[in-house]
């Protein structure tokens, strides 16, 4: 398997032959965040993506490494699976789910949010959820 990408590696990448990646939001060992755009509609959207692939460090570290990927890509699962079907307005929107050669990503409906400094004493991260 092929090590894991450093974050900025992504920056810049084409995946799924429809999701630019533009800018990146968060990394975690083995996860990615990026607002991007959709070839297809012009809209800005997240991914989220799992890397799957890791760097060789011997059979019994590699046994562990790949117990802990399976567990981590079944979590993803899940996650895309409740975000499918959820529909409440402090939770972004699912769009899609997709696999690379990198791993597994889930695309999500991005909405400007209020910077934390900002925010009502209820957390309401999207903007368009706010009363007028």
């Amino acid at each position: 398997m092929k090590p894991l990408m450093p974050p900025v590696a992504l920056q810049g990448t084409r995946l799924a032959e429809r999701y630019d990646l533009h800018q990146q939001i968060s990394h975690k060992a083995g996860r990615q965040t990026f607002l991007a755009q959709d070839t297809q509609t012009q809209a800005q959207v997240v991914i989220k993506i799992i890397q799957l692939n890791h760097s060789p460090n011997g059979p019994v570290k590699m046994a562990a490494e790949r117990a802990e990927q399976w567990t981590d890509l079944k979590l993803f699962e899940r996650e895309t699976h409740i975000l499918k079907n959820l529909d409440h307005p402090a939770i972004p929107k699912y769009r899609d789910f997709f696999e690379t050669d990198i791993g597994a990503c889930i695309a999500l409906y991005w909405y400007k949010a209020i910077s934390k400094q900002n925010r009502w004493p209820h957390s309401c991260p999207r903007a368009d959820a706010l009363p007028k």
